[in-house]
């Protein structure tokens, strides 16, 4: 049985992660898998509703929560160093909590991992619903990475990466600044 984590950092926006860990929990996983949910709090300043949840498909859901804002990345390191050093796993899905990624793609993800052979595998998203202000950053963000690394990033967070992986990505000071970056480093992924 493979153990996947499920890393989801959050500001704020309980009800969109509320929904998402339902969604989660509503697909129809493999039994092969067992899937469990770490959501990284980054310091929020609502509070987050008390709520009962039968989660029948989920093996459990905790909570880590940061003293002070620290950004989005940082929450996705953070993570993934908790969860190489707290937990036994297999493979970590780093995922937004903002209803971007999809949560019927992580089926996808686990289809891959036959195949990847211990490679990372990432997910392009084809469409972002953001504003056009975020949108031109994001361009001008990607054009800059071309510019000083020479390498073109058309993935973010929304990736499936093995142990090893996450080993490598805690060990490495860019992953704190930014995650696909410090992945691209890597150099091998499966797509």
């Amino acid at each position: 049985m493979s153990k996947i984590k499920i890393l989801i950092p959050v500001y704020n926006d309980w009800q969109s992660v509320s929904k998402l860990v339902d969604e989660i929990n509503n697909l129809s996983i493999d039994p092969e898998f067992q899937l469990s949910i770490i959501i990284v709090n980054d310091g929020s300043n609502h509070d987050r509703p008390v709520e009962e949840k039968s989660l029948e498909n989920l093996n459990s859901v905790k909570i880590l929560n940061m003293k002070i804002n620290q950004g989005h990345t940082r929450c996705i390191a953070t993570g993934l160093k908790y969860i190489y050093e707290k937990e036994d796993f297999d493979y970590v899905i780093p995922m937004d909590g903002d209803g971007e990624d999809r949560p019927e793609e992580i089926k996808e993800f686990l289809k891959q991992i036959e195949n990847s052979n211990g490679m990372p595998i990432v997910g392009e998203r084809i469409k972002r619903s953001e504003d056009l202000l975020f949108k031109s950053c994001y361009q001008i963000h990607k054009l800059i990475t071309l510019t000083f690394t020479g390498k073109s990033i058309k993935y973010g967070n929304f990736t499936c990466l093995p142990k090893t992986t996450v080993e490598k990505m805690i060990n490495e000071k860019a992953t704190w600044n930014s995650f696909s970056g410090s992945l691209k480093k890597l150099k091998k992924i499966y797509f």
